[in-house]
């Protein structure tokens, strides 16, 4: 996955967990989502550092 394809997917995963939340926010889901969104942020941190030491 490019980084570009990553930033959509974080978007994705971000409407999801709001969605979620909106319904209820005590949805279990609601976590699992919000996990799952950062360790696609942190995937993308880590891109942005190791393109920068380049």
């Amino acid at each position: 996955m490019d980084d570009n394809e990553l930033e959509i997917k974080i978007e994705q995963m971000r409407l999801t967990m709001y969605q979620l939340y909106l319904k209820d926010p005590h949805n279990p889901q609601v976590l699992e989502v919000s996990q799952s969104l950062d360790e696609l942020l942190n995937e993308l941190t880590r891109r942005s550092i190791t393109h920068k030491k380049k």
